[in-house]
């Protein structure tokens, strides 16, 4: 009899070790580890512009370098990517198939389904409105390499700045260029040559310029548009 109890206490012990190794996150789930040896690298950049625009110029960023980023499979708020890194220290090279999910116009986090060379691959962006129409934006990313080498963290937290820098960078003059093609047109300081004062009352670049009409809310008279976007973007028109 002790001997059966002895080993009825193995088995469960073997079997709580088991769930309490494999119950956490799978691969592909929108989670940050809980592993509090995982550091991530991150940095932030003020964008002049809203964060509805900013969050829409991330989701844009997966198909501006198509050899580079692949989207595999998008479902309206998850999408799956499929990555290639060149020119890695040691790597060399790197591929990874990952997992981003989004909370609209807050974050979006990703995290590693496979790859052969990375065992973790992870991160989020967050977005925090700001004063002056503008968005806080920060990106905090982890990526472990499955070769050691000597300052393998220091080396791997070099690269992962450097990356993230490049994407920061990116968003932000997509966005900023993207909010001045907006408001260009709407007043002699950003107007566009083709809607200067005394055009008249043609509103129909709005729409090529990515507004709906009907959010806009103001006046039009003279080839001046009034309305809360104005003031944010010109405000010297609406002053005027």
């Amino acid at each position: 009899m002790p001997g059966h109890l002895t080993t009825a206490r193995l088995i469960l012990a073997i079997s709580l070790c088991f769930f309490w190794f494999t119950g956490s996150c799978g691969p592909g789930e929108c989670k940050e580890k809980s592993n509090p040896e995982v550091h991530f690298v991150s940095q932030s950049v003020l964008v002049r512009a809203p964060a509805d625009l900013v969050f829409d110029c991330i989701r844009r960023s997966r198909h501006t370098d198509p050899r580079r980023r692949k989207v595999l499979s998008y479902d309206g708020t998850e999408a799956v990517i499929e990555e290639h890194f060149a020119g890695l220290p040691v790597l060399g090279s790197a591929t990874c198939v990952y997992r981003e999910c989004e909370v609209p116009l807050e974050r979006i986090d990703y995290n590693l389904i496979r790859s052969s060379q990375f065992r973790a691959f992870e991160g989020h962006w967050e977005l925090v409105p700001s004063r002056g129409d503008c968005t806080l934006l920060k990106l905090s990313s982890y990526i472990d390499p499955v070769i050691w080498v000597p300052f393998k963290e220091q080396i791997s937290r070099g690269v992962t700045l450097k990356d993230i820098q490049r994407r920061l960078s990116a968003v932000k003059a997509d966005a900023e260029g993207r909010k001045r093609t907006r408001y260009e047109f709407l007043s002699p300081s950003c107007q566009s040559p083709s809607h200067g004062a005394g055009s008249g009352a043609d509103v129909g670049g709005f729409e090529d310029h990515g507004y709906r009409l009907g959010q806009i809310k103001g006046l039009v008279s003279g080839g001046v548009i009034v309305s809360r976007f104005l003031y944010d973007a010109c405000p010297s028109v609406a002053d005027g």
